[in-house]
């Protein structure tokens, strides 16, 4: 059983349309190991399997189509949410004067999209006084996230370097959307953690994201790297309490059905099917 956490070829083209627009200078080492023998590696090591678990379905129809992965032996697993993030209250409407905060959850890295995002977030600094942002889990030095907010903005922007994940409801508390522009992710559990806790969220339509979030139902989708359609997301969410708080409900109410007992139970289903479909062949 081979198990995928995002495909790396999906990775790779991205890295190189990245490359291709001037964004990022690649060494010439990377074509020979993580831009080449490596994706081979991957690719033997899907295709020899008898069962292969992916996170999305544009994973798994890349595997199929692209990689030769027989279509039987491709299934989707999705992770689940700790039990501190099931059974959380529901979102109530903002009180008055309070201001709407934006949480953005994970590494502060350029894979993240916290180039376009961050660009984003200034935008909508500048357009709505009463906003503030809080990065939780950059895995760097605040002042690293700081130093590329002006200073008219730096008292409304908060830095939770690491935290323990048990602890993330109680610091999301107070908070309304869920921002998460990341530019490729496999599934996006920062995304699904937030919802539970009862967040809008505003995210990329990267693979795995844009399967969790059911666009103008449980939050928005917008197109990866696209600095004003996340600014103008976002704003739409600030600006309109009934929508924020309808989003941030249906968001919460879907993320509760993402338990790890329901992931397991549909794990044990594939393995099952896959040690069947083994012992059939074997006794051929």
């Amino acid at each position: 059983m081979t198990r995928s956490h995002g495909l790396e070829h999906l990775v790779n083209e991205r890295t190189k349309a990245r490359e291709r627009e001037g964004e990022l200078a690649l060494s010439w080492k990377y074509g020979l190991y993580l831009g080449g023998w490596r994706l081979l590696e991957v690719k033997w090591s899907l295709r020899g399997a008898d069962l292969v678990l992916v996170l999305n379905e544009h994973d798994r129809e890349y595997a199929v189509q692209r990689l030769g992965v027989p279509a039987d032996r491709a299934a989707l697993y999705r992770h689940g949410i700790r039990c501190e993030f099931l059974g959380l209250p529901k979102p109530e409407p903002r009180a008055q004067g309070q201001p709407v905060r934006i949480a953005q959850i994970g590494r502060y890295m350029e894979a993240k999209g916290i180039r376009s995002g961050t660009r984003a977030l200034m935008e909508v600094l500048d357009a709505a006084r009463g906003v503030e942002v809080t990065f939780l889990g950059t895995s760097v030095p605040s002042e690293h996230v700081m130093r590329d907010f002006p200073l008219r903005f730096r008292d409304r922007v908060h830095v939770v370097e690491r935290y323990h994940r048990a602890d993330l409801p109680m610091l999301l508390q107070g908070h309304q959307v869920k921002f998460f522009p990341t530019l490729t992710e496999g599934f996006g559990l920062a995304l699904l953690e937030a919802m539970a806790c009862g967040l809008a969220p505003v995210t990329s339509d990267a693979a795995g994201p844009s399967e969790i979030v059911d666009h103008d139902r449980t939050g928005l989708v917008v197109a990866a790297g696209n600095q004003g359609a996340y600014a103008e997301a976002l704003l739409t969410l600030i600006e309109n309490d009934e929508r924020r708080l309808t989003l941030q409900r249906a968001a919460q109410a879907e993320a509760q059905k993402a338990s790890w007992s329901t992931a397991a139970a549909r794990a044990v289903e594939d393995y099952r099917r896959a040690l069947a479909e083994r012992g059939a062949t074997a006794s051929r």
